[in-house]
């Protein structure tokens, strides 16, 4: 008879897998190549649901960006039909997540703009 703590749960063996292979994906980025997406997918032919393509699409464009380019949701939709609408979801949320409302970078505030003074002032305050 089988203890439950010998049954390999699949759940953890392919996250495992997903973070081994991510891990690679990142080595050969901060090594200097440009790694496709595509051959890394290949280690992993039984991921149906998409977890692997969604964590390297993650990787890919946080690396992508950091040397200046600015990847899109629609490009990767077009490489990875199959999972069009999942990616453009999941870059959709990513954006929200780094860019406020509009996708507009924040507004920078400046030493001569000082903050309204009624920010400062509380009740318990004497003057």
């Amino acid at each position: 008879m089988t203890s439950p703590e010998q049954t390999p749960d699949p759940d953890e063996s392919l996250s495992r897998q997903v973070d081994e292979i991510c891990g690679r994906f990142e080595a050969a980025w901060k090594s200097g190549s440009v790694p496709r997406i595509e051959d890394y997918l290949e280690q992993l032919p039984g991921d149906t649901d998409g977890n692997l393509l969604l964590a390297l699409v993650k990787l890919d464009v946080d690396y992508r960006a950091q040397n200046g380019e600015s990847p899109t949701a629609d490009e990767y939709a077009e490489r990875f039909p199959k999972h069009a609408t999942v990616i453009r979801d999941k870059l959709r949320k990513l954006q929200e997540t780094i860019l406020p409302e509009g996708g507009a970078a924040p507004p920078k505030t400046t030493l001569s703009e000082p903050p309204p003074t009624d920010e400062f002032i509380t009740s318990d305050r004497s003057v």
